[in-house]
């Protein structure tokens, strides 16, 4: 694992991370991987988590069981969505519901399902 300090920010690149979360993982898997990347790094000497890809979002709670407090970036990033999407005329106020639709490039059953069952869990 590659770890920067940039002033008192330790940056902790998860590589696997993302990966792990879009197979649809569960927090105890998830909490091993960090467990095994985390481990020899002594967390009491921080005071918060900042996670900075929007995947780790759906396990804050993993996170979190480490006991410090997590922030992330998911406001700042629907906010910038919504200012782009006015920015374009995309944005609407008002109307019916969306939809979503899911285009795959290999077309498997297992990957279809794999992506159903993470929608599902939103």
């Amino acid at each position: 694992m590659r770890v920067a300090k940039q002033k008192d920010v330790y940056l902790f690149e998860l590589q696997k991370g993302a990966k792990m979360i879009e197979d649809c993982c569960t927090d105890n898997e998830f909490k091993q991987y960090l467990d095994d990347m985390l481990g020899g790094i002594n967390l009491f000497a921080f005071k918060s988590m900042v996670l900075g890809c929007t995947h780790f979002i759906h396990k804050k709670q993993v996170f979190a069981s480490f006991g410090l407090p997590v922030y992330d970036n998911a406001k700042k990033v629907a906010d910038d969505l919504k200012k782009s999407l006015e920015q374009r005329g995309l944005a609407k106020k008002h109307g019916p519901k969306g939809s979503v639709t899911f285009a795959l490039t290999d077309n498997s059953e297992v990957q279809f399902k794999k992506y159903i069952g993470f929608f599902n869990k939103l």
